[in-house]
């Protein structure tokens, strides 16, 4: 429903933000044993007492579903489970990252980018000082953040720095989000003027992302 919910039963409270219809929806929901609170699309539309609820208590767990009945009508998708609840700026975060990085910028700053053929150029950084240019074999990492692991496409981020503790990396988005965590991403080729080049995560100090845009065709 779009105005009402409840957890088993209690307590009923009432939305007072609705969600979109004929399109994705992003749906948080949270208890951190003395409030329940909902979220849609990153704002929060519920916060009611609900002290005393069971959670985890060995029941089987249905999605999409209650009690055999009142059958969601739709598509799930990237449904996860936290064993804490997570905090607004979280829930914010993976927001903006399930949502894409242009839904976050306004529409006369966005700027096409190119489509999945066109090869992507980097710009590497190298900790021993040198510098390679080329287009890489990859198109997207993995980053493991402490309430996440996402999926980035290299061509929603602009840069990808290594920190100071030289474990974690910051990588700056297009839309101008700034998400740090650690960095999944395997040795991968480069191809330079001078041939092709094996570049090993350890030896990175920073990368940048030369996405090129499209040109409108002319006619």
């Amino acid at each position: 429903d779009n105005h009402e919910g409840s957890l088993r039963g209690e307590p009923n409270w009432k939305r007072n933000t609705e969600f979109r219809k004929d399109a994705w929806n992003h749906l948080v929901l949270t208890y951190d044993g003395s409030h329940v609170r909902e979220y849609i699309n990153g704002e929060l539309s519920v916060n009611v007492l609900g002290t005393g609820l069971r959670v985890g208590d060995g029941a089987p767990m249905t999605v999409g579903a209650w009690m055999g009945g009142f059958q969601f009508h739709g598509v799930l998708d990237e449904l996860r489970i936290y064993r804490r609840a997570l905090k607004e700026p979280e829930l914010q975060a993976l927001h903006r990252v399930a949502t894409g990085p242009e839904s976050a910028i306004p529409a006369a700053a966005q700027k096409p980018i190119a489509d999945n053929d066109t090869p992507l150029r980097l710009v590497v950084d190298l900790s021993d000082g040198s510098q390679l240019i080329g287009v890489s074999n990859v198109d997207s990492f993995s980053l493991v953040t402490p309430y996440a692991q996402m999926k980035i496409l290299l061509k929603q981020s602009t840069a990808i720095r290594l920190n100071d503790d030289h474990e974690t990396v910051t990588v700056e988005m297009r839309n101008g989000d700034r998400l740090k965590g650690s960095l999944s991403l395997d040795a991968f080729k480069l191809q330079t003027i001078f041939g092709v080049v094996s570049v090993d995560l350890n030896r990175i100090r920073s990368l940048k992302v030369l996405v090129p845009e499209t040109v409108p065709a002319k006619g």
